[in-house]
C-alpha cells in the first residue's frame, strides 16, 4: 500500500479512503485528491489508481479535452462529453494498464469504467436519449437514469 500512495503523491494528490456508495472512486481535480471507496480488494485499488492517474494524465496534458472538463458544462458540452466518453475512457484504460505494469508487473488490471453496472445501463440509456434528439439535461433528470433512484 506504501508504493501506491507513493505514486499518487509524487502527483501531487492526496489518497482519501471513503464510502462513497456504488462507485469505486473518482479524481478531484480542483483539490487534487484521488477519492477511493473503502472497500476496494487490493487489486481493485491499484487498478482503480492507475485509471484515475490516466484521467489526471489526460487532464494535464489536454487529451480528450471535452471529456476532462472542470466546471461547468454548456449542454453543447455535456453532449460533447458524452459522445467521446468511450474514446476517453479506453484510452484512460490503456494508459493505466500500461502504467501500472511498470509498478505491478504481474498484476492484471481491470477495466474501471464497464465494471460498474449501472455504469453501463447509464452510457446504454444515454446514447438511446441522445440518439432520439433529446437533451442531456433531460436525461439527467429522467427514470431512465440509473443514478436518479
Amino acid at each position: 500500500m506504501d508504493t501506491i500512495k507513493k505514486i499518487v503523491k509524487d502527483r501531487g494528490l492526496k489518497l482519501v479512503f471513503k464510502n462513497i456508495g456504488g462507485y469505486r472512486g473518482y479524481l478531484d481535480y480542483k483539490n487534487k485528491k484521488l477519492i477511493v471507496n473503502g472497500d476496494l480488494s487490493k487489486r481493485d485499488l491499484i487498478s482503480l489508481v492507475f485509471h484515475e492517474l490516466g484521467h489526471l494524465y489526460c487532464y494535464n496534458n489536454k487529451k480528450y479535452k471535452s471529456f476532462h472538463v472542470v466546471g461547468d458544462l454548456t449542454e453543447i458540452e455535456k453532449k460533447t462529453r458524452v459522445l467521446t466518453a468511450w474514446k476517453a475512457e479506453k484510452y484512460v484504460d490503456d494508459w493505466g494498464e500500461k502504467e501500472m505494469k511498470k509498478y505491478y508487473p504481474k498484476l492484471k488490471y481491470i477495466k474501471a469504467f464497464m465494471v460498474c453496472e449501472k455504469n453501463k445501463i447509464y452510457v446504454r440509456n444515454l446514447y438511446k436519449h441522445l440518439m432520439c434528439g433529446l437533451s442531456l439535461t433531460e436525461f439527467e433528470e429522467s427514470p431512465n437514469n440509473p443514478y436518479n433512484h
